[in-house]
Formats: structure tokens, C-alpha cells, sequence
């Protein structure tokens, strides 16, 4: 399946099986739809966390899509595309940059495919007054986080292969989600006189910050949403976390591409 196809298919299927399973009453607000899209009743117990890797999913399934956008070029037509594009950096950028809209777009056709089925469905759909706001942090926080994982497999996968880098990616999210439920057992935050350092430790495990529902600054419709240990994560705080380690993994995917020794290895067959 072309990647092209499989933008259109994965994403919006996933938005359709989300859409179905949430029931909702007859009438429902943007703001929930858009919550129940994304991981908003997360805590740290065995259970939830569970829930949090099965809606991973979503995310790894773009992951395994795209994890060879970029390496593609170095197996199979490098000279070619290198002799026409002599600025390997402003080449690799614009790479970046597609990846980047394409995940606009996943998450575009994910949330759609939840709408739609939702008013099949005979659901009136209102857009409350903060739908906008909580709108905008879910493409950010989202689309960045593709990025991140996306190009950084992209960029192992020059030292690896595409197999390997996509596995490496996919095991460090799982591990970063079970991390988190160290912070109801040895790292603990609740009954604790002093709870500043455990929960700094938890606000720099990026996971966390994937969890729209222990954000602030979101709509009244989220207002009710269980927030964990009675935490909440400022969003600009988390979108600026998320834009430097965007920019930490371009600017390793700029010098890689630059070494001339790993353009021209092809480690999916072995050969030089």
C-alpha cells in the first residue's frame, strides 16, 4: 500500500472504529468528540496505562507508514536524488517539512472520521466555546509528536536499518508509558509532604504531555476530566517541550545526512 493511500485509509478508519465505540446521548460538543480523540482520562494505574498503548496505535501506525520517507532516498536512488539536490540540509528540510504536514493530515482525517460517524450516528454535534482553543493544542501537541518520533526513525534508520529504527522507536514510547506508572508506587506524588521533584520528573517524561485531558487552559466541556494527583500541564509549556525536541531531532537528522558515508550505505540488503 502507497503511503499516500494508506494517510487516507489508516487514519480515518481509526476515527470511524473511535467514533463507534463512544456513545454518545443525542446531542454532543466539539470539545468532547475532540477529548474522546485523543487521551484525555489517562492515570497511572496498570489499567489506564494499558489503554494508553492500545491508543498508541494510532500513532505507530503513521510511525511504520512514514519511518522510511526519508531513508528511502538512501537506499535505492542516492546518487540521483543527491546529484540534483547539492544542498543535502535545505533537501532534508524540506523532507521534514512534508512529514510534518502529513501528519497535520493524519490527524485531520482521524478526527473526521469520528465526526462523520458520530452524525451518522443521529448525533447533533455543538461547537461550545473553547472547541477552537482545545482544536489547536490537539494538532500541535499531536502533529509535533509524529514529527519527533517519525523523523527520528527516519534518521536511526541511516545507522540500522528501517526494521530496526522502527522497532527502537515504538519500544521507547511503551517504556516511557510504563515509566509513568512508577509515579504511583516508587516515585510517589499523591500522600507525599513533598511532591515537587517526583513531579518534575513525571512533567519531563514526554507521554505525559500527550494526555490532553491533564492540560489547562482547555475548553468547559473538559473541565470535569479526571485530572491526575490534581496536576495540571500548561500547554504552552508542552508545546514548546515538544518544538525543541522537534528541533534537537532535525538539526541530528541535518549532520546525518550530511555525512557522505551513510549516503551511500544501503543497510537494508547489506551492501555499500
Amino acid at each position: 500500500m502507497k503511503a499516500q493511500t494508506a494517510l487516507c485509509i489508516v487514519p480515518t478508519g481509526f476515527g470511524i472504529l473511535s467514533g463507534y465505540i463512544t456513545r454518545y446521548s443525542k446531542e454532543a460538543f466539539l470539545s468532547d468528540i475532540i477529548l474522546n480523540s485523543s487521551f484525555y482520562d489517562m492515570a497511572v494505574n496498570f489499567d489506564y496505562l494499558y489503554q494508553f498503548a492500545v491508543r498508541m496505535s494510532l500513532f505507530i501506525a503513521f510511525n511504520l507508514i512514514f519511518g522510511v520517507y526519508i531513508y528511502k532516498n538512501f537506499c535505492t536512488a542516492s546518487v540521483y536524488v543527491f546529484s540534483r539536490n547539492s544542498n543535502r540540509t535545505w533537501w532534508f528540510l524540506k523532507q521534514c517539512m512534508q512529514i510534518a504536514l502529513y501528519g497535520i493530515v493524519y490527524m485531520l482525517l482521524n478526527l473526521t472520521g469520528t465526526i462523520v460517524i458520530t452524525m451518522i450516528m443521529h448525533v447533533t454535534i455543538k461547537i461550545d466555546a473553547g472547541a477552537l482553543q482545545l482544536l489547536i493544542l490537539y494538532f500541535l501537541v499531536y502533529t509535533l509528536w509524529l514529527y519527533i518520533t517519525t523523523v527520528l526513525i527516519n534518521i536511526l534508520a541511516m545507522y540500522t536499518n528501517s526494521a530496526s529504527s522502527f522497532a527502537v522507536v515504538s519500544v521507547i514510547q511503551l517504556l516511557l508509558i510504563s515509566l509513568l506508572g512508577l509515579f504511583n508506587t516508587v516515585f510517589p506524588i499523591e500522600d507525599n509532604p513533598n511532591p515537587g521533584r517526583n513531579i518534575k520528573m513525571m512533567l519531563a517524561n514526554p507521554m505525559a504531555h500527550l494526555i490532553l485531558g491533564w492540560h489547562d487552559n482547555m475548553s468547559e466541556a473538559a473541565d470535569n476530566v479526571k485530572q491526575v494527583f490534581n496536576i495540571t500541564i500548561n500547554a504552552e509549556h508542552t508545546i514548546v517541550y515538544y518544538t525543541v525536541l522537534a528541533a534537537l531531532v532535525t538539526i541530528a537528522g541535518i549532520i546525518s545526512v550530511n555525512r557522505y558515508d551513510i549516503i551511500i550505505s544501503d543497510h537494508e540488503t547489506g551492501g555499500n
